[in-house]
């Protein structure tokens, strides 16, 4: 999560709240709920959802948001922590009661799933029982659109392995893991990216040229296409559970084996996902049950970031005594 708005973000927000405002219908102020969160303007946000279901109850998108988003960026207090933690299995609770297979019901559900994760439960503390729940609901949703098919058997020699990230350019996952990409046997193993961002930098040219590239941007089901199209032996996705895009697809079965790299460090809960590729030097003993998937422990700390590289920009003077390290996260 990006400290920041977005550039244009602001201007994004004033266009939807003029759309909004001048007799807008539930669907332009879903719009406006959906970009007040995305510039971390947590309270507009749920107002302008609650406007948005006295325009039309039956908008699953505004409900899902409403119950994925807290009141604030981070819990002012416990109190407030644990209103949203009720608030969230409410939310879980109220979608589980659906029937994914209702005509109505289906054609919202990449509305709901393509649209936030469970992110900022995450932060809360221990979500591992949650997060199975959570997990069992979005491919239940995803599995009435599309079960996918992947029962085909592995190839023989050279197999092909899909890395997936919203993030193929200057973010901590990419500079942790196009690196270990970059270092895979060409001779063992058809190489491929997806870019499901829209962002390009230097190193986005780095996951260019570590094997076959496919940038977007695309719509969901478009991705689905062209994933299932490629008929991967193995998808890895790097992070799993802060891109609403790759939440929906992870849910998907597209390959015989599919995997998630520690860059958003949560158990998936996804059915669909084989193996947890995390770290030796960060699990403790007994890391098994805090996952759905098989954990695998990679060597060390499972990475391949360069520490030339772990500073981007020009080094900082630091005034700072050593007691007054903070680590600044919501």
């Amino acid at each position: 999560m990006r400290a920041t708005h977005p550039p244009g973000h602001i201007e994004r927000v004033a266009a939807a709240e003029g759309m909004a405002l001048n007799g807008g219908n539930a669907g332009t102020w879903l719009t406006l709920g959906f970009e007040h969160f995305a510039a971390f303007r947590f309270a507009h946000g749920h107002s302008a959802l609650s406007e948005a279901l006295k325009r039309n109850p039956q908008l699953l998108a505004a409900h899902w948001l409403r119950f994925q988003f807290p009141d604030s960026v981070a819990p002012q207090d416990d109190a407030q922590a644990e209103r949203f933690r009720q608030r969230w299995i409410a939310g879980v609770t109220a979608f589980e009661q659906l029937d994914p297979a209702h005509p109505d019901v289906r054609a919202q559900i990449w509305g709901c799933v393509g649209s936030a994760t469970a992110f900022y439960r995450h932060y809360l503390g221990d979500c591992i029982a949650e997060q199975h729940r959570y997990g069992k609901l979005v491919h239940r949703m995803m599995a009435a659109l599309d079960a996918g098919n992947a029962s085909r058997p592995l190839r023989m020699g050279q197999r092909r392995i899909l890395f997936i990230s919203p993030y193929l350019f200057q973010h901590t996952v990419a500079r942790l893991f196009v690196p270990l990409i970059e270092n895979l046997d060409r001779d063992r193993f058809d190489i491929h990216l997806l870019h499901l961002g829209r962002e390009d930098d230097a190193m986005t040219a780095r996951a260019r040229a570590a094997g076959t590239f496919h940038g977007g941007p695309r719509e969901g089901p478009d991705w689905r296409g062209l994933i299932s199209g490629l008929s991967a032996d193995v998808i890895v996705y790097l992070d799993i559970g802060m891109h609403p895009l790759t939440q929906g697809l992870a849910a998907l079965r597209l390959a015989p084996v599919q995997c998630v790299l520690w860059g958003h460090p949560v158990t998936t809960g996804l059915p669909s996902i084989d193996w947890f590729l995390s770290a030796e030097d960060l699990e403790p003993g007994g890391a098994e049950a805090h996952y759905h998937e098989r954990l695998y422990r990679l060597p060390g700390l499972g990475h391949g970031l360069d520490m030339s590289e772990a500073m981007i920009g020009p080094p900082r003077s630091n005034h700072c005594r050593g007691s007054d390290l903070i680590c600044a996260q919501s």
